[in-house]
């Protein structure tokens, strides 16, 4: 009985591992330069499937989708579409880490753009910035980013 018990530990294990392998590979494959965006975004989905808990797939999505939306101004509906998905995504990718600058300051580029696009989100752009700049810590990158998108407004 407890081989039984042991072997079906190791089995669960074994699959848990896999799952999260499986997620993060996904994640780290949408991040190809080369892919195209539904390419990268079907492979941001599929990882998010396996593992729902990934905020960094839902993050990658989010800024995917919010590029696209800012590529198609032209096509109005399409990129209003990508933009509350993008909204969508990175609200569920700061639901599950609050400490992400990142997802903070593209979820305040998100708030700017529906402002444009005439949709009202939950939080301040403002407020979002300030927090993305918080949490940057020592990265200056971000920082520089987030100061000129201040300026901007």
């Amino acid at each position: 009985m407890k081989k039984i018990l042991v072997t079906a530990a190791l089995v669960l294990g074994a699959g848990v591992c896999l799952v999260l392998y499986l997620s993060v590979h996904d994640t780290f494959k949408a991040g190809n330069p080369n892919l195209d965006p539904d390419a990268r975004l079907r492979s941001l989905r599929q990882a998010e499937g396996l593992y729902p808990w990934n905020e960094e797939s839902f993050a990658e999505e989010g800024i995917a989708l919010l590029s696209r939306g800012m590529d198609n101004m032209a096509d109005f509906p399409s990129a209003r579409s990508d933009i509350l998905q993008a909204y969508q995504s990175l609200r569920q990718a700061l639901r599950l880490n609050p400490g992400s600058a990142m997802a903070h300051f593209y979820y305040a580029k998100t708030l700017n753009l529906m402002k444009y696009l005439g949709q009202e989100g939950e939080g301040s752009a403002f407020q979002e910035f300030q927090n993305a700049a918080r949490l940057a810590g020592p990265n200056r990158q971000l920082k520089r980013a987030v100061g000129m998108d201040l300026l901007n407004q």
